[in-house]
């Protein structure tokens, strides 16, 4: 069965970030919906949370150049150097994303628009986690949203 083209970016995002060799290593979900076990980290998460859709063509079927939001949230713990840690981990994500732009095929353009970062003492350990968004470029033909252009 043919996936839509945002799971396509979603799954070459998390396939290019596993084969880099992070220090979240094979701990990299798409649309992870339950917490992170403490035990599990550093680990890295990954959501679409909107996609902007604007028409490139007249005749149908029209050929929709498209935006999504992409955010790619990573977690670390620790009681010493879990900053730090965070900000190595951030930038093994964004050399992922700034050297694999057209993701195996499945976009055209990759941009981070921001990170934001907070840290959470209430468990065992800090945590510390990061949202970094990317604006990521596809086309599609409307009747064929499985289907990069």
């Amino acid at each position: 069965m043919a996936i839509h083209a945002r799971s396509q970016i979603r799954n070459a995002v998390r396939a290019a970030i596993i084969d880099a060799d992070t220090d979240a290593a094979e701990k990299v979900y798409d649309t992870r919906v339950y917490d992170l076990a403490n035990t599990s980290l550093p680990a890295v998460t990954i959501r679409s949370n909107s996609d902007q859709v604007e028409g490139i063509s007249l005749s149908k079927p029209r050929t929709q150049q498209r935006s999504v939001e992409l955010v790619v949230t990573c977690f670390v713990k620790g009681t010493n150097n879990y900053a730090t840690n965070l900000d190595t981990l951030c930038e093994q994500v964004e050399t992922v994303m700034a050297n694999n732009t057209i993701l195996s095929g499945a976009s055209k353009d990759v941009k981070l628009n921001a990170t934001e970062m907070e840290f959470d003492a209430n468990g065992k350990e800090p945590v510390a986690i990061a949202d970094m968004s990317f604006t990521i470029k596809y086309s599609i033909k409307e009747n064929e949203p499985n289907v990069s252009l």
